[in-house]
């Protein structure tokens, strides 16, 4: 049974409607990078206060692990009068056996942990060009696009399905 659609953007070029739930993976907590016009525009951020509770939240969300990485939600309003949840996730701080350079293990985990419910709006900026395949793959991964669950049938049987926006760029 097909559950997902997954849409792959280009964070510079992207054309897609920005959903309530929001993740956005990094590896670095350095705030400006909410100063660039096509990241807030990416996340929902349409107001200076809502830039300025992006840079509070990143500011609060707790180091990140060897292994592990750290995540932090906030909420801002939609446009559809409904409030739009962000999670911005921080990439583990050194590469463990069971990670790369790129830390796309850990994006999976992130991603899995904080995807929520409904549609999705995924934004990853890593700060290498070269992990932006990797963790693609790793983000889309968590959203199958066959499975044979119960649940995921069921789901599918009442027209259920979710819209994964993947928008990823080089910081």
């Amino acid at each position: 049974a097909e559950m997902d659609s997954v849409s792959y953007h280009g964070l510079e070029s992207f054309e897609c409607t920005i959903c309530d739930n929001v993740v956005v993976v990094l590896d670095s907590n350095d705030t400006s990078i909410f100063d660039k016009e096509s990241v807030r525009k990416a996340l929902g951020l349409s107001t200076d206060a809502d830039k300025t509770m992006a840079i509070a939240a990143l500011t609060k969300c707790p180091k990140p692990g060897n292994d592990k990485g750290s995540s932090i939600t906030f909420t801002v309003p939609s446009d559809n009068n409904s409030i739009r949840n962000i999670t911005l996730c921080l990439v583990p701080t050194a590469c463990s056996r069971n990670n790369t350079p790129s830390k796309s293990h850990s994006v999976g985990q992130l991603i899995k942990s904080n995807r929520g419910n409904g549609d999705i709006t995924i934004v990853l900026l890593p700060s290498n060009d070269d992990w932006i395949t990797p963790q693609a793959v790793q983000a889309v991964k968590q959203f199958p696009l066959y499975c044979e669950k119960k649940i995921f049938r069921d789901n599918l049987n009442n027209n259920k399905t979710t819209e994964i926006n993947l928008i990823v760029n080089y910081i």
